[in-house]
């Protein structure tokens, strides 16, 4: 439902100003919450915003542990 996705991608933007305010940038929860506002973006058709917030999560996680990820292309691909 649309009112749905409006209400999670304004709780997981809260989350993520919390998260901002009080964690480091390296802490997994960090890019976690950056996926998910990814996720959130992606399932409401944003495919360009979920790619920002995705791409950053991907950087977090590369520079923590040397892990990437296929999600960011599949939503690249939507958004041609």
């Amino acid at each position: 439902d649309r009112g749905e996705l409006e209400e999670a991608e304004r709780l997981t933007r809260e989350a993520l100003e919390i998260v901002r305010a009080h964690l480091p940038p390296a802490h997994p929860r960090f890019a976690a919450t950056l996926a998910s506002l990814g996720d959130v973006l992606q399932a409401r058709g944003d495919y360009e915003q979920a790619i920002q917030h995705l791409d950053e999560a991907r950087r977090l996680t590369e520079c923590r542990d040397g892990c990437t990820t296929t999600c960011v292309d599949r939503f690249r691909e939507k958004a041609r």
